[in-house]
Formats: C-alpha cells, structure tokens, sequence
C-alpha cells in the first residue's frame, strides 16, 4: 500500500497506470473501472481513454458537470458539488484475477506555483490489497447508491463477490506488489520532477519565479478556474540605482521588492519576475476592489521608503513603482493590457496605479 501526499500531475499518472493494467486484463476477461474526477474538464481530457475501457468492459465515470464528447458506453454519474464524492480523486479497477484502486482527497494545501489546477495537493491512498479495494468498492456502490445504473452496478457487485470470494494468489499477488511498487516508484519520481521544474521556474536572484513559471501556471488553467487579478510592476528610477550606485546596490532592491511583494501574497498568489525590474502577480479569487487596494498599499509601502530601508541602499534613492492591474477570467488572462495599464501609469508621472477597464 502506497500512502502519503501528492498533486493531480502525479495521480494522473497512477490512474493511467491502473487504467492500462486495465485494458490489458481485459482482452481475456471481464473489467469494471470506476473513476471519480472533481471537475467535468478533467474527464473531458481522459474520454478517449475510459471509451476504449468502456469498450472492452463497464466504465463508470463521475464528476461535477457533465464533459463534451461523452461515450454512450459510458456509466456518467453527474456528482453534487456540495457532495462527498466531489471532494476525491478515485479510480477503482477490478478483474477477476487483478484489482486496483487510487482513493484521493484534496487537503487545503497547495505545491509551490504549480498553477491553478495543477498545483492543488491530495492525499492518497494507491493498493492491491483486496481487503482495500473491497473497502473502496462497498463505499462507492453504496454511495453511488445505484446512479451509475443497473447493469454497471450489477457488474460491480459480480466482481466484488469474486474479490471477496478468491483472493490472489500466485502469480498474480505478484502482479500486485509489482504493482504497487510501480505506482510507489511513480509517485516519487512525479514529486523529484516537480521539485526539478520549480527549480527551472525560478529566479535565482530574487526567488519569484520566472517567466516560465508564469506560462505554465496560466497553461494549467482551464474555464472552471477562478477569475484573476493580475498585477502588473515596473520599478520607477531604477536605472539610476544601478547608474549610480552600482549593480550590487540595485540587486538588493530587486530582492527587497520580491520580499515587499511576497509578504502581502496570500497562499496560492503566484508572484513571477518577467524582466530586469519588472514583475507579476497572478491572485486567483481576488476581486478587482482588494486588488487595487494591494496595489496602493505596495505603491504607498515603497512611496515611503519601506523598499529602500529593506534594501539597505545607502542615500535616499527616488524609486517608486507603477503597477497596472486588471481582473480575468482564468484561461483568458490579458497580461499584454495589464502591462499596458502599468505604462499609462509611468507615463502619468509613476508610483501609482492604473487599472486596466480605465486605461486611455
């Protein structure tokens, strides 16, 4: 049994393990898979996959909302948001001579800048024992309480009684643990890669991440994801830091803007460094109110010399900060207008805000 925490990119991973396992069980004997999804776009991208499995045996899916392009071969249960079956990540597989089941729950917890879908944590539970998969299957069946109807219920019950009934042996326990030690190795190898990539999507000056990790966090997002607000900064007299007191001084002010940024971001906030003085933010579920508003606090925090005292810069150095901001959807973010909305700013004098709906 495989227990511990890990992100969607990673359970993905499992279920297509468990779900090929599957398909190969299937040329000789008879599969059911049940898969629960939280949201009906992340079903959608697995349909081709579940149609193939829902052609060779029975194939329950859930999720909240129904996905385009649904099979008829698929068993669609339509899921409650409000209800627990919402809350997991679940594939059940089970043949007669081999059973599987990936069980996860998201915690309010998130990895670091993996995006806005793709960066939510789960814990999980991934096994070959019977007495698990028996466990995960009573629970499904009787909450599904027959909505994936008759005949895939039917099927399920048939295979939990064979389950039950013939435990495996043989070869086949060491098909499990073999198993088992796959999904375990994939789970590791899933969280070393995402440790990798953050360190690819990093700025090494400043710790925000890089413009890199700015495309994939707004790549991972689909049209269930949170509007945004997005905060558009570019450093005012910056230059003449660097000209005039050197780049060791205006490396320290890049670092102590990162830190004035960072300690008003809320858990999830993205902050990215997209150029030599300029960065970004990305805030899903911050409305365009309480975006302005940290925009002023940050320009009035610098206005007053908090960045400057933070950067220990010797003299009183005249830098300020534009910020341009504006409120999207998810997967329809316009960061060229943000930027825009933050060059009206500089334009009308610097350190201040301009918002994006009231650009010239």
């Amino acid at each position: 049994m495989v227990q511990g925490r890990t992100t969607k990119r990673a359970l993905l991973a499992v279920s297509h393990l468990l779900e090929g396992l599957a398909a190969r069980a299937a040329v000789d004997q008879p599969v059911a898979v049940v898969a629960l999804f939280q949201e009906a776009h992340y079903l959608g991208q697995e349909l081709e996959r579940y149609a193939l499995l829902g052609r060779l045996g029975t194939a329950v899916v859930g999720s909240v909302g129904v996905p385009d392009g649904l099979s008829g071969r698929l068993h669609h249960v339509d899921l409650a948001r409000d209800e627990p079956l919402a809350d997991e990540w679940t594939v059940l597989l089970l043949a007669e001579d081999v059973a599987g089941v990936l069980h996860a729950v998201e915690v309010d917890e998130h990895a670091d800048e993996d995006g806005m879908e793709g960066g939510r944590l789960f814990e999980h539970v991934v096994s070959c024992d019977p007495d698990v998969v028996a466990h995960h299957t009573h629970r499904l069946l009787g909450q599904l309480d027959g909505r994936a109807g008759t005949s895939a219920t039917t099927e399920l019950q048939r295979l939990l009684g064979v389950l039950e009934r013939d435990h495996p042996t043989g070869t086949t326990a060491l098909l499990a643990d073999a198993l088992e030690r796959t999904l375990g190795a994939t789970l590791q190898l899933a969280g070393s890669l995402r440790h990798a990539e953050a360190d690819a999507r990093t700025d090494p000056l400043t710790g925000a991440g890089n413009r890199r990790a700015l495309d994939v966090f707004l790549g991972r997002s689909g049209p269930r994801s949170p509007d945004c607000a997005v905060l558009s900064f570019d450093l005012d007299g910056f230059k003449q830091v660097n000209d005039t007191l050197g780049h060791d001084a205006g490396d320290r002010l890049l670092c102590a803007f990162a830190e004035l940024v960072r300690s008003r971001l809320r858990p999830g906030d993205l902050l990215t460094r997209t150029g030599g003085d300029e960065f970004v933010v990305v805030a899903p579920g911050l409305d365009a109110t309480l975006a302005r508003e940290r925009a002023g606090e940050l320009a009035a925090a610098v206005r007053d010399g908090e960045l400057a005292r933070r950067a220990d810069v010797p003299g009183d150095p005249r830098v300020g900060v534009s910020i341009g901001v504006g409120v999207f959807p998810g997967h329809r973010i316009d960061l060229a207008a943000v930027d825009a909305a933050m060059y009206d700013a500089k334009r009308d004098g610097g350190n201040r805000v301009a918002d994006v709906v009231g650009r010239r």
